[in-house]
C-alpha cells in the first residue's frame, strides 16, 4: 500500500512532465519542418506504375513523349547483396534519367533478364532470350499504343 501511495504521485508527475514538454517540442520542430518543406522542391512524377491513367494522359499532353524501358534482373550477387539488386539499381537509374531528360516516363522495371538458375548459387530467376525479347517487344508496343512515341531501352544486366 505504501508503494502505491508513492507510485501514484510519481506517475502523475511523469505524465504531466511528458505532456507539458510535448507542445514545446512540437513548437520547436515546426519551424524547422516548415523551412525544410519550403526549400524542398517536389520532383515531377515520372514513374508509370505510380501514376493514375489521368496522370499519364496529362503527362503525355504536357509533352512526355519518351518511354524508358529499363530491365533489372533477379540473380545471385554473392552472399553480401540481395538477389534483386539489379532491379533496385535500375529503378533508381531510370527515374534519374527520366528526370534529367524532362520528356520521359519510366515504364515499370522488368525484374527478369536472360539468365539461368543454378542449384549451386540459388537466387537467379531468368528468362530465355526468346521470351525476354518478346516481352520487350510487347511492352514497347503497349507504350506506343498508350501514346508514347519514342522508346529508350536499357539493361542493368551484365
Amino acid at each position: 500500500m505504501r508503494s502505491l501511495m508513492w507510485s501514484t504521485p510519481v506517475l502523475s508527475l511523469c505524465a504531466a512532465t511528458a505532456f507539458a514538454q510535448a507542445p514545446a517540442a512540437k513548437a520547436a520542430a515546426k519551424p524547422a519542418a516548415m523551412k525544410q518543406a519550403a526549400t524542398t522542391k517536389k520532383e515531377p512524377l515520372v514513374e508509370f506504375d505510380m501514376m493514375t491513367w489521368p496522370e499519364v494522359k496529362a503527362a503525355i499532353a504536357a509533352g512526355k513523349t519518351t518511354a524508358i524501358v529499363y530491365t533489372g534482373g533477379t540473380e545471385q550477387r554473392g552472399p553480401q547483396n540481395v538477389n534483386g539488386g539489379h532491379t533496385l539499381m535500375a529503378r533508381a537509374t531510370s527515374k534519374a534519367i527520366a528526370l534529367k531528360l524532362g520528356n520521359a516516363i519510366v515504364m515499370p522495371t522488368l525484374a527478369y533478364s536472360p539468365n539461368r538458375a543454378s542449384a549451386d548459387l540459388p537466387g537467379t530467376i531468368g528468362l530465355s532470350n526468346e521470351v525476354f525479347g518478346q516481352m520487350l517487344t510487347e511492352i514497347s508496343e503497349q507504350a506506343i499504343i498508350t501514346g508514347l512515341s519514342a522508346l529508350c531501352a536499357f539493361s542493368s544486366a551484365r
